[in-house]
């Protein structure tokens, strides 16, 4: 009866076979003759107790590197013909094992036999052997069997070791795909990493320089707010002085002179109850002495006065533009940081998110990486592991199969004769 191998494929001697299964590859098979092991531990004794034949001799030294390859030779050659030999025994058995004693026999002589089946033969013993003719069928259909099993085992043992080969380079391929994806993930984590730390930076620049620019607001420019609006009220008082001291030049009487001279008294002493620069107090002295009465008045005292109330005014007006430069300058120093740190505020949160994302395509890369690597070691392993018996294996079934067809030779040779006859 014959077992049957993993993959399908019918093995006439299930005890030949040891099968192992792994729960990636199913299909691993390992070839292990159970006959050879005791064969094996035979030759061995033998070779040692030829060795120790040969050694016993105790040849001259100029002659013992020739003996020892002579007699090294004649062990290998006896280690052919014992493995021989097992091969044979080992047919016979898988081929005959449920046959009878005859038909073993028969099959032994002529596995054995060194010269032609029929060479010699008389008729007497070719109608001997013709007599047997079931027999000699029975052998020949099991050994056909054998044949074909032999051939059908040695197919698929080539076959397994060529689709592990596949698989395992296959799974190589995928993994140093699936390496290289990942060392590209990894480099886009970095990138986006490095964007976002870049942002932050700049958010934080910028977020400081937004409350130095409002504090500088609140120290320094706040406080000249009310000093510029004092200086546009002192302006316009000037310029009111101004028109009153050019109208005395145009005075009809003396009675609309000292009324516009009332009046510029008047503004005088609202303009010293201002907070006034020190050249503007002194200024201010002058133009009061000038018009303290109308007799001091004159033509002269007009056009310094006139020229004290300009320099008043001008210098009102450097300081109410400075003034106004500076708050112009700070507001648009702090819009400018409030711009920048809105900006980066929002690239902040998309660099984040980017740099999330990267993370989670780098993690998911490497578990697919480590994965695909999982499965290229043991598919790596499986492959080993069965290809290092893949030439013993062959070898086995190449020599089966020649003894086989040998024995079926004879068979053959035995049943055309008997046909013929």
């Amino acid at each position: 009866a014959a077992g049957r191998m993993a993959g399908g494929f019918t093995s006439p001697n299930p005890s030949s076979f040891t099968v192992y299964v792994d729960v990636n590859e199913p299909d691993r098979v390992r070839r292990q003759g159970v006959p050879r092991a005791a064969v094996a531990g035979g030759l061995i004794a033998v070779t040692m107790l030829l060795a120790l034949a040969f050694n016993s001799s105790a040849p001259q030294p100029a002659s013992l590197a020739a003996t020892e390859s002579h007699t090294s030779q004649k062990v290998q050659r006896m280690e052919a013909e014992y493995a021989h030999r097992e091969t044979i025994y080992s047919v016979i058995h898988k081929a005959t094992g449920h046959l009878g004693q005859d038909a073993k026999v028969l099959a032994q002589n002529l596995a054995f036999s060194t010269k032609p089946v029929l060479a010699g033969a008389t008729k007497q013993q070719l109608a001997a052997d013709c007599a047997r003719s079931a027999t000699y069928g029975k052998i020949l259909g099991h050994f056909t069997e054998l044949q074909t099993n032999l051939t059908d085992d040695k197919a698929y043992r080539e076959k397994l070791d060529k689709d592990l080969k596949v698989a395992s380079d296959d799974a190589y391929d995928a993994w140093i795909d699936q390496e290289s994806t990942y060392r590209e993930a990894a480099s886009k984590k970095k990138t986006a990493e490095e964007a976002a730390t870049f942002a932050s930076g700049e958010f934080e620049k910028y977020k400081t320089a937004v409350a130095t620019a409002e504090q500088k607001i609140q120290d320094d420019i706040l406080p000249t707010e009310a000093e510029k609006q004092s200086l546009i009220t002192q302006k316009a008082i000037v310029g009111t002085i101004t028109e009153l001291i050019k109208g005395m030049n145009t005075a009809a009487t003396s009675t609309e002179k000292a009324a516009r001279l009332a009046e510029v008294k008047v503004d005088i002493a609202q303009l010293e109850t201002q907070k006034v620069s020190k050249g503007s107090k002194t200024n201010l002295a002058k133009l009061k002495k000038m018009t303290s009465n109308l007799a001091a008045v004159s033509a002269d005292t007009i056009t310094q006065a006139l020229e004290i109330l300009a320099d008043l005014e001008a210098e009102m007006s450097n300081r109410i533009t400075e003034i106004t430069t500076a708050a112009d300058n700070a507001n648009t120093e702090l819009n400018g940081a409030k711009a920048e740190k809105m900006k980066w505020e929002i690239k902040v949160v998309e660099t984040s998110n980017t740099a999330d994302k990267a993370r989670a395509d780098m993690q998911s890369a490497d578990l697919k990486r480590q994965n695909l690597n999982g499965i290229y070691t043991v598919r790596k392993k499986n492959y080993e592991d069965l290809h290092a018996s893949f030439d013993v294996d062959i070898a086995q079934y190449t020599s089966e199969l020649a003894a086989v067809g040998t024995i079926l030779g004879k068979v053959n040779e035995i049943v055309a004769a008997c046909k013929a006859a």
